[in-house]
């Protein structure tokens, strides 16, 4: 949007800032909340788990989906291009993956990868996901709540009116 001079033009319309950043993440929300509940449907009817298991499955998908599209917004508040912007989130969001648990277990993770480990969403989201498959629901919620404040943070940071 700042690439094209979108932002100027929404200061001077009618609509708030609030209003047209709402609208552009309830419409990617939407998009990925059919994809999650398609993705689900296809695991409930293939593997036979607990039900707790499939509805966990189901919250904690949703949580990572809401932390993926604010993690994007507050990355891409540090570039003015976006090609550069997508350069390095592609770099740095495999880096996250590996370290926080996504594409190895956190199991066979040094302790000082994991000590590190500990300040990335990604982290929250395989060690919830650890205590999902364990039948821990408090500490699945708690891993689901930090994954929360991380969102919120991101969309915090991320919202911030830059015109330039």
């Amino acid at each position: 949007d700042r690439q094209y001079k979108t932002i100027v033009r929404i200061a001077a319309s009618p609509i708030t800032h609030r209003q047209y950043l709402l609208g552009h993440l309830a419409a990617y929300m939407l998009v990925l909340t059919v994809q999650v509940v398609l993705f689900w449907v296809l695991a409930m009817v293939r593997y036979d788990a607990p039900q707790y298991f499939h509805v966990w499955g189901f919250v904690f998908l949703l949580g990572i989906t809401v932390l993926g599209i604010a993690f994007a917004l507050f990355w891409h508040t540090f570039f003015k291009s976006y090609a550069t912007s997508i350069a390095v989130y592609s770099i740095a969001v495999n880096i996250m993956a590996m370290i926080g648990g996504l594409s190895f277990p956190l199991s066979i993770m040094p302790d000082t990868l994991r000590r590190i480990a500990v300040v990335l969403p990604t982290y929250w989201y395989a060690y919830g996901l650890e205590f999902v498959v364990a039948g821990d629901g408090w500490r699945a919620l708690l891993c689901l709540l930090i994954l929360v404040g991380f969102a919120i943070i991101f969309l915090v940071i991320g919202s911030k009116r830059r015109l330039g």
